[in-house]
């Protein structure tokens, strides 16, 4: 016995471990989970599997077996053959492919409609307040309480009738089917739509409505991007009831050309012809698995995104996702969370339509790309949201006082202006020229960099090249960046077989943009070009007083305005003074010179006249390799007017650009683009100038063409 300091003596305990053992020691150990307690389940497991596999089994007994009866298949076949599978695809009586396509044709055509009038009608019941309304929609309801059967008569009647005046809507027909799976899509699938519909905020629409947004701009450009999940659904649900339905297909369709898969297949399980035609009809089964290609065959991608975009606006977003939420907010219930997931998503959509709307609200971006709040800015302001709008749309009708106020609260809230409403002096202006190896390109980058600077804005020199950043990867960066306007130099808008539509877009919402050198008359943007005629004209009529007739003309590619217009002013000229027009097409570069130049010397020419400078240096180092003087055997004209002309060997004639001019105008036209002035979408044409220099020179007589060797 132990003595406790404060109790006194205690009794002795028995060791925990001892009388468990002896407590164990009175009771028959028991194995939990032996087999002779879950026996019956497995065998439950087993007779459920058996159950399940012998249609399947019976089924493929019957597609393999070679006498292609019912009478004769067993559930283990008596033999292999592939006559029922032939049989199928070969017959014309039961075209097995045929019923196949026109199933397909009708559950997708019939979806499509069905989504896009539930759709339709549910956003009606939605957002849209008319007399009825509350009627209409339980009257959708009461009628899905009675059968489809009870109209069948009805329909018959109906589309009999109809068919006697449109033939392809009658009966009998694939579009007629269509039709009466249309007159059922307003039942069920609106109310399921509407609930969707009425998850969206409608301060969405309320926003787009003061930038004057219609209804239908609404609907198809806010409202179904955010509820993409449930028109995805609803589609996949219609589309597997449409391509197996079989009672009114049966009515409707009676001629074996334009029955679907289910009238057919029942029709050869019924009447005397059962027992003979059972093998197609088993072979049918393991095609329909193999292809599993209709039912299912939605888009997976959609099917994805439904159950990605089902989870997003039904799980709560975390606290740091969630922006301006409060730490109670953070933790709302599944239906605060999923209100709060919409308005994120909506924010982005709403981005999107005022950027498709070509409205400058697109434009108006804060810290990290975030879309416009006209709330805030109204708020912060003290003004109402439509006076915001119209501030930001630059619309009259608004004081001067005010109009500052609310400019001044888009700068205090962080908000960047809309490109027409920047102010002056401030910004940054996408420069994107070509590659820079030609001279002409730096020269025009650095003349339009120093007037840019006189004004004020920051130049974003964006040069292209064939194997690094391409045009269209620079404008998408440009706008991204939130530039103030672009000045584009012999870009794609030079290339008559080039797509101008990113331009045209950029145009559309709002973006300053001129272009240098390659007016489209497709393109509503203000351009300026050197005068490539008179260029053509001053070196041909220079050629000629020294004494030429046998003149060619490189160029660059015919699909190039440049080249289209220097090669249409040489022929020009060329018919007016009786000679042969000599053209050579092939690069604006040293080698495209050299090449032109070898093919027009072994034309007989005795001058040249290149579309470039760095043409003209190919053209020179091609006629020393043929062992031709310059300019005494063959006089050489370039064209841009770089500084390097100066210093070659001989000194090169060219047509010099007024580059200056060239920048200065281009400059200029940005400058009261951003500034909101309204601008000719005219060209401006600049005069060249002819600089002779050593490379030109009399002629002497005939080409006198010297061996390389």
């Amino acid at each position: 016995m132990s003595v406790s300091p404060v109790n006194g003596p205690v009794a002795p305990v028995e060791p925990i471990g001892e009388a468990t053992t002896k407590a164990a020691r009175t009771k028959k150990p028991v194995v939990r989970g032996s087999f002779r307690d879950v026996w019956w389940r497995h065998a439950l497991a087993l007779l459920a599997l058996a159950f399940a596999l012998f249609p399947i089994v019976f089924l493929m007994s019957a597609a393999f077996n070679p006498a292609g009866t019912l009478s004769s298949t067993g559930l283990l076949p008596s033999g292999f053959s592939l006559d029922n599978f032939t049989a199928l695809f070969t017959d014309e009586s039961h075209p097995f492919v045929t019923w196949y396509k026109n199933a397909l044709i009708i559950a997708f055509v019939g979806s499509t409609l069905c989504v896009f009038i539930g759709a339709c009608a549910a956003f009606a019941f939605s957002r849209l307040r008319f007399k009825g309304r509350r009627a209409t929609l339980l009257a959708l309801l009461l009628l899905q309480m009675f059968p489809a059967l009870l109209a069948f008569v009805g329909l018959y009647i109906t589309f009999t009738k109809i068919g006697e005046v449109l033939p392809p809507f009658g009966l009998n027909t694939l579009w007629g089917l269509i039709l009466v799976y249309m007159g059922g899509a307003m039942g069920s699938n609106v109310w399921l739509l509407k609930g969707y519909f009425d998850t969206v905020p409608k301060e969405l629409d309320e926003a787009a409505h003061v930038d004057g947004a219609s209804h239908a701009r609404v609907f198809f450009s806010l409202t179904l991007p955010l509820v993409r999940p449930i028109l995805v659904t609803v589609f996949m649900v219609t589309f597997v009831g449409l391509f197996g339905e079989f009672l009114l297909a049966s009515i409707f369709l009676t001629d074996v050309s334009k029955q679907t898969l289910g009238v057919g297949l029942y029709g050869m399980t019924f009447g005397q012809q059962r027992n003979a035609l059972f093998g197609q009809f088993a072979a049918g089964a393991p095609v329909l698995a193999a292809h599993h290609g209709p039912l299912p065959r939605v888009p997976e991608a959609a099917h994805r995104r439904t159950h990605l975009g089902l989870r997003q606006v039904s799980v709560p977003p975390p606290a740091a996702a969630a922006g301006r939420l409060t730490a109670s907010a953070a933790v709302a219930s599944p239906v605060e969370g999923r209100d709060t997931s919409f308005r994120r998503e909506a924010r982005t959509v709403r981005s999107t339509y005022a950027s498709s709307s070509g409205g400058d609200m697109a434009n108006v971006h804060g810290e990290g790309g975030s879309p416009l709040r006209l709330l805030e800015i109204a708020e912060a302001a003290g003004v109402s949201q439509a006076t915001v709008s119209r501030v930001l749309n630059n619309k009259s009708g608004v004081a001067e006082a005010t109009r500052q106020s609310v400019l001044t609260a888009v700068d205090v809230l962080g908000y960047s202006r809309p490109s027409n409403l920047q102010r002056a002096g401030t910004g940054a202006i996408g420069l994107v020229v070509p590659e820079l190896d030609n001279p002409i390109f730096p020269a025009l980058a650095q003349a339009v960099t120093t007037r840019l600077a006189a004004e004020g804005y920051t130049a974003v020199l964006c040069p292209t090249s064939a194997g690094g950043v391409q045009e269209e990867e620079y404008l998408s960066m440009l706008l991204e960046r939130g530039v103030a306007g672009i000045v584009q130099v012999s870009g794609r808008h030079a290339d008559t077989t080039a797509s101008v539509a990113r331009q045209r877009e950029m145009l559309e919402a709002g973006l300053p943009l001129v272009l240098i050198n390659g007016h489209r008359e497709d393109l509503p943007a203000p351009s300026l070009s050197t005068d490539d005629g008179a260029a053509i004209h001053l070196a041909v009529e220079h050629l000629r007083r020294l004494g030429h007739d046998r003149i060619g003309l490189a160029v660059g590619p015919a699909r190039y305005i440049p080249s289209i217009r220097k090669t249409q002013a040489f022929r020009e000229i060329a018919a007016a003074q009786t000679f042969e027009a000599l053209v050579e097409h092939t690069w604006f570069t040293l080698e495209g010179g050299e090449l032109a130049t070898r093919r027009l010397v072994a034309r007989g020419v005795s001058a040249i006249i290149c579309g470039s400078d760095l043409m003209a240096l190919g053209a020179i180092r091609a006629a020393r390799l043929e062992g031709l003087d310059v300019p005494g055997d063959l006089s050489v004209v370039g064209y841009d007017g770089s500084m390097m002309c100066e210093h070659t060997a001989p000194p090169l004639t060219t047509v010099r650009q007024n580059v200056a001019a060239l920048a200065a105008g281009a400059v200029d036209i940005l400058v009261q683009q951003i500034k909101g002035q309204a601008s000719e979408h005219d060209e401006v044409v600049f005069a060249p100038e002819l600089v002779v220099r050593a490379s030109t020179g009399p002629h002497t007589g005939a080409v006198r063409v010297h061996s390389s060797t």
